[in-house]
């Protein structure tokens, strides 16, 4: 076990820090697609809008996908430290 507490190994860390950083990105693109779907739709362009509200999802689901393989990477993590 790390000294904090932790039982996730380095490696491991490394690979939660890379998925919660990804998190953070596909999140945050989603949130700026969002309010230039809000102006797509204000301004009549509803194509566009389809195709913007089709990209936004993307990366809401790929941020959801992330948080839940970070999660389970970290249960991985705490299950194989408990069972040493």
């Amino acid at each position: 076990m790390r000294p904090d507490g932790d039982h996730m190994s380095e490696t491991t860390e490394r690979l939660a820090d890379i998925l919660a950083r990804g998190i953070a990105t596909q999140e945050g693109f989603a949130r700026e697609l969002a309010e230039v779907l809000k102006s797509l739709r204000r301004d009549g362009h509803h194509a566009s809008a389809e195709a913007m509200l089709r990209l936004c999802h993307h990366h809401r689901i790929r941020g959801m996908e992330d948080r839940g393989n970070l999660a389970t990477l970290r249960g991985d993590a705490n299950h194989d430290a408990a069972e040493r």
